[in-house]
């Protein structure tokens, strides 16, 4: 019965962490023209690691994904909420933005 109660625990608490909105930094890119991803343009981030150096890209969704228009290269800041749809190297890694601003920290 304890053991039944510690998986309820950890279930929840690993929905309570996929539900939770994210801040994610990197460098805006079009997924289209920079990856050749989907039919037309749309805004992706391009996120480094920066212990393992390993690049992941975040699609991005929702009303303030255009706020800056395409994707040029500029740094931003993203919140929102991370869905992943897919499993390993063929996952779609989607962030519903809501909020999307030039990082005026980065160089």
């Amino acid at each position: 019965v304890a053991e039944e109660k510690k998986a309820k625990k950890a279930k929840k608490e690993g929905a309570a962490k996929k539900n939770k909105e994210r801040t994610v930094k990197g460098e805006l890119i079009c997924a289209h023209c920079a990856l050749g991803k989907g039919d037309s343009c749309n805004n992706a981030i391009k996120v480094t690691n920066k212990k393992s150096g390993k690049e992941m890209i975040y699609f991005l969704s929702g009303d303030a994904a255009s706020a800056l228009g395409k994707g040029k290269g500029q740094k931003v800041i993203a919140k929102g909420k991370v869905e992943r749809k897919g499993k390993g190297k063929e996952a779609k890694i989607t962030l519903v933005a809501s909020s999307l601003a030039v990082d005026k920290k980065a160089k």
